[in-house]
Protein backbone atom coordinates (compact mmCIF):
# COMPACT_ATOMS: atom_id res chain seq x y z
CA UNK A 1 0.00 0.00 0.00
CA UNK A 2 2.83 2.49 0.87
CA UNK A 3 5.61 1.22 -1.64
CA UNK A 4 8.06 0.88 1.49
CA UNK A 5 9.68 -3.00 2.42
CA UNK A 6 7.89 -4.98 4.54
CA UNK A 7 9.22 -5.89 7.82
CA UNK A 8 10.99 -9.18 6.61
CA UNK A 9 12.72 -7.22 4.02
CA UNK A 10 13.87 -4.70 6.76
CA UNK A 11 15.17 -7.34 8.83
CA UNK A 12 17.06 -9.29 6.18
CA UNK A 13 19.22 -5.62 5.45
CA UNK A 14 19.39 -5.17 9.00
CA UNK A 15 21.31 -8.29 9.13
CA UNK A 16 23.11 -7.83 6.04
CA UNK A 17 24.44 -4.37 7.22
CA UNK A 18 25.45 -5.86 10.38
CA UNK A 19 27.49 -8.26 9.12
CA UNK A 20 28.89 -5.60 6.67
CA UNK A 21 30.29 -3.83 9.67
CA UNK A 22 31.67 -6.75 11.28
CA UNK A 23 34.06 -6.97 7.87
CA UNK A 24 34.32 -3.16 7.56
CA UNK A 25 33.73 -1.26 10.44
CA UNK A 26 31.02 0.83 9.18
CA UNK A 27 28.55 1.98 11.64
CA UNK A 28 24.59 1.20 11.21
CA UNK A 29 21.83 2.96 13.03
CA UNK A 30 18.04 2.07 13.07
CA UNK A 31 15.51 4.75 13.14
CA UNK A 32 11.66 3.99 14.51
CA UNK A 33 8.75 6.04 13.77
CA UNK A 34 5.75 5.45 15.56
CA UNK A 35 2.90 7.80 13.95
CA UNK A 36 0.93 9.39 17.02
CA UNK A 37 -3.26 9.54 16.46
CA UNK A 38 -3.32 7.20 13.66
CA UNK A 39 -6.07 5.38 15.24
CA UNK A 40 -7.78 8.79 15.91
CA UNK A 41 -8.43 9.68 12.14
CA UNK A 42 -9.20 6.07 11.00
CA UNK A 43 -11.97 5.99 13.58
CA UNK A 44 -13.23 9.73 12.59
CA UNK A 45 -12.13 9.95 8.51
CA UNK A 46 -12.39 6.46 8.12
CA UNK A 47 -9.94 3.33 7.04
CA UNK A 48 -9.33 5.69 3.79
CA UNK A 49 -7.92 8.34 5.22
CA UNK A 50 -5.62 6.93 7.62
CA UNK A 51 -4.30 4.92 4.54
CA UNK A 52 -3.69 8.22 2.87
CA UNK A 53 -1.85 9.08 5.91
CA UNK A 54 0.80 6.74 5.68
CA UNK A 55 1.30 6.98 1.96
CA UNK A 56 1.79 10.49 2.69
CA UNK A 57 4.16 9.69 5.56
CA UNK A 58 6.02 6.68 3.16
CA UNK A 59 6.83 9.75 0.27
CA UNK A 60 8.45 12.18 3.01
CA UNK A 61 10.55 9.41 4.37
CA UNK A 62 11.67 8.32 0.95
CA UNK A 63 12.23 11.83 0.20
CA UNK A 64 14.26 12.72 3.19
CA UNK A 65 16.01 9.63 2.91
CA UNK A 66 19.58 8.63 0.98
CA UNK A 67 18.59 6.36 -1.23
CA UNK A 68 21.09 3.34 0.24
CA UNK A 69 19.14 3.10 3.26
CA UNK A 70 16.28 1.30 3.57
CA UNK A 71 12.71 2.26 4.40
CA UNK A 72 9.86 -0.04 5.55
CA UNK A 73 6.62 0.24 7.12
CA UNK A 74 7.27 -2.52 9.73
CA UNK A 75 3.50 -2.38 11.11
CA UNK A 76 0.90 -0.04 10.93
CA UNK A 77 1.69 2.90 11.90
CA UNK A 78 5.46 2.46 12.74
CA UNK A 79 8.08 3.00 10.19
CA UNK A 80 11.62 1.28 10.60
CA UNK A 81 14.91 2.96 8.86
CA UNK A 82 18.54 1.10 8.39
CA UNK A 83 20.54 3.79 7.50
CA UNK A 84 23.66 2.64 6.33
CA UNK A 85 27.06 3.69 7.25
CA UNK A 86 25.31 6.30 9.67
CA UNK A 87 26.27 6.91 13.29
CA UNK A 88 23.72 7.45 16.22
CA UNK A 89 24.83 11.36 15.69
CA UNK A 90 23.97 11.07 11.31
CA UNK A 91 20.81 9.04 12.79
CA UNK A 92 19.32 11.43 15.46
CA UNK A 93 20.40 14.63 13.06
CA UNK A 94 18.06 12.51 10.65
CA UNK A 95 15.17 12.05 13.27
CA UNK A 96 14.87 16.39 13.80
CA UNK A 97 14.63 16.61 10.18
CA UNK A 98 11.97 14.33 9.50
CA UNK A 99 10.37 15.47 12.75
CA UNK A 100 10.29 19.08 11.46
CA UNK A 101 9.19 17.97 7.81
CA UNK A 102 6.47 15.95 9.75
CA UNK A 103 5.47 18.95 11.90
CA UNK A 104 5.42 21.31 8.64
CA UNK A 105 3.57 18.59 6.92
CA UNK A 106 -0.67 18.98 5.85
CA UNK A 107 -2.57 15.96 5.58
CA UNK A 108 -5.86 15.70 3.18
CA UNK A 109 -7.92 14.81 6.03
CA UNK A 110 -6.93 17.83 8.36
CA UNK A 111 -5.41 17.07 11.54
CA UNK A 112 -1.20 17.95 12.09
CA UNK A 113 0.53 14.77 12.89
CA UNK A 114 3.22 14.40 15.47
CA UNK A 115 5.42 11.26 16.00
CA UNK A 116 7.69 9.17 18.87
CA UNK A 117 11.51 8.38 17.48
CA UNK A 118 13.47 5.43 18.48
CA UNK A 119 17.02 5.57 17.80
CA UNK A 120 19.96 2.45 17.81
CA UNK A 121 23.08 2.61 16.54
CA UNK A 122 25.91 -0.24 16.03
CA UNK A 123 29.59 0.84 15.14
CA UNK A 124 32.44 -2.11 15.47
CA UNK A 125 35.13 -1.19 18.29
CA UNK A 126 38.86 -1.72 17.19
Amino acid sequence: MTGLYNRQFFSIRLDEEVSHLRRSNHPVSVVLLRLDGLGRVSDERGRGAADETLRAVAEILLKQTWGINVVSRYEGGLFAVVMVGTSLAGARLYVERIRCVLSSATFGHGHPFTARFGTASLSACR
